[in-house]
């Protein structure tokens, strides 16, 4: 059989799509030079003491609420009830993070690009923002406003950047896989 008749192994396309699936997703982060180039290191059998996190893309372990809680109840230097309910106009809505006698209430937000779409959590965090606003309002007391991040921190970066002007005085933090505390906004 000639050279140039022969099919392709099914094999090799499924790579050639596979290897263009990384390339767009790592292009869509802006992170497809930090990939090519960790790759070329690689390849020159420069193997680097610690890939950037960009790079590797290492999704975060699971953490609950109830840690959740706990890190900033240390970080903020105030207890925090986990999963507690207060009244907004008359109807019971679930905070993450609270402590009533100190006014703070706050929300734990996790995205990770599996299968939900950006636009979806950040109406759901709004909608947060808007009922810790409402409640504040109601209340005619102030109130320590806070979301807290985990997961794919750049998506939260944005957020704060490109909603800042509506978001009034919410404090925008990122707990990362160390347990460790970023204040983003």
């Amino acid at each position: 059989m000639d050279e140039e008749k022969r099919e392709k192994p099914k094999d090799l396309d499924y790579c050639a799509r596979a290897y263009q699936l990384l390339v767009d997703w790592a292009s869509k982060r802006g992170i497809l030079d930090k990939w090519k180039e960790a790759a070329e290191k690689l390849t020159r059998k420069e193997w680097p003491d610690r890939m950037p996190v960009e790079v590797v893309m290492k999704l975060p372990e699971k953490i609950s609420h109830k840690k959740a809680a706990e890190i900033m109840s240390r970080f903020l230097g105030i207890p925090l009830a986990c999963k507690q309910k207060l009244e907004i106009c008359g109807k019971k809505k679930e905070f993450d993070m609270v402590n009533t006698e100190h006014r703070i209430v706050g929300d734990l937000k996790r995205f990770d690009y599996k299968g939900t779409s950006p636009g979806a959590l950040e109406d759901n965090m709004s909608t947060y923002i808007w009922l810790m606003e409402k409640l504040e309002a109601l209340t005619g007391e102030k109130w320590k406003k806070i979301l807290v991040g985990w997961g794919y921190h750049k998506f939260f970066e944005d957020y704060a950047r490109n909603y800042s002007p509506w978001i009034s005085d919410v404090e925008i933090y990122f707990i990362d896989n160390n347990d460790e505390v970023h204040k983003i906004r």
